[in-house]
């Protein structure tokens, strides 16, 4: 069993301000003769490299501003690999929103290097922290976000790229769907005929990208609830054909527990939270302060009518 999350939050000069920046770690847990055994490396990503040379005052985080301002000037969020390990294909992924997918041996988790699945992943585009393995066939499903042209767009626009990694580890691009919004997507689920992707108004504003660009804020700030834009459910076909979108109210979410079809209905169950701040604002103090929780609601989109319904929930768990 594999486990990976964000650890040395103070290493070689760098300071995380919040837990996203965090050094990947890898945990293997082998339980065998009655003995439970038990295994960590980090990640051998260019950021922990640097900090172990002492130069983590140079490094950029989703949340973490470098020391002077030109270390920030252009520069994305340092590759952490710190969200999640996927077993698949006889392959090990160390996963993140901030970069590629870091193949890692099985068995004494030292870090084989970046994984593009022999070019099939497209160069500029994400992999999402949250595959999902269809237990019956062994596929895997994940998506990625990036700017590309789409259709007869001149200018470039966010695109929503839907990936399927055969049980022999071949990838294949199954669906790419124009966005009218950069979201910032964590996380999705699959059923037997669909990927399904609820786009909540979580979005990336234009002119704190700029500043974010620039330098002068950090990146994870440019993002932002904003409700006036609406929340849109895509239903994307597994096994080909024309995707579906359904409008929703907007709420806050980030994480998916599960999905299923009842009735030519889909079933979603999502973890939802009073305000997107529990991410841009509490976890800042993850260092002395207990995070906010949130509660599981369901969302059912139904057959006839194309209507989402927000379930309601009295599992509301709080500090």
């Amino acid at each position: 069993m594999f486990r990976n999350g964000p650890a040395d939050f103070d290493a070689g000069g760098f300071y995380a301000a919040h837990p996203f920046d965090g050094d990947g770690l890898m945990a293997k847990f082998t339980i065998a003769d009655g003995q439970v055994r038990f295994q960590s490396r980090y990640v051998d990503t260019p950021k922990r490299r640097q900090e172990l040379r002492g130069n983590g005052s140079r490094v950029r985080g989703v949340y973490t501003q470098a020391a002077k301002l030109w270390n920030n000037i252009g520069r994305l969020p340092a590759d952490t690999a710190n969200t999640h390990a996927v077993m698949h294909a006889d392959r090990l992924l160390a996963l993140s929103d901030a970069g590629r997918p870091w193949e890692i041996d099985p068995r004494d988790l030292t870090t084989i290097g970046p994984c593009d699945f022999n070019g099939a992943l497209p160069r500029f585009s994400r992999f999402s922290p949250h595959p999902r393995i269809d237990p019956e066939t062994g596929e895997l499903f994940n998506f990625g976000l990036d700017i590309s042209t789409t259709g007869n767009k001149v200018l470039p626009g966010a695109v929503l790229r839907c990936f399927r990694v055969s049980p022999d580890g071949r990838m294949d691009q199954i669906a790419k769907v124009a966005l009218n919004h950069l979201y910032i997507q964590h996380d999705f689920a699959i059923t037997p005929n669909y990927l399904v992707f609820a786009l909540a108004p979580i979005t990336a504003d234009p002119l704190e990208s700029v500043l974010a660009g620039l330098g002068l804020r950090p990146i994870g700030d440019a993002a932002d609830y904003r409700p006036e834009q609406g929340m849109t459910i895509v239903l994307v076909p597994r096994h080909g054909g024309p995707h579906r979108i359904v409008e929703c109210d907007p709420l806050v979410y980030v994480h998916v527990d599960n999905a299923h079809e009842d009735r030519g209905d889909i079933v979603l169950d999502i973890i939802r939270h009073d305000s997107f701040e529990f991410i841009t604002t509490n976890l800042k103090g993850f260092r002395t302060e207990v995070p906010t929780l949130g509660w599981p609601t369901r969302l059912r989109i139904t057959a006839a009518g194309g209507r989402c319904q927000i379930g309601s929930s009295d599992l509301r768990v709080r500090r």
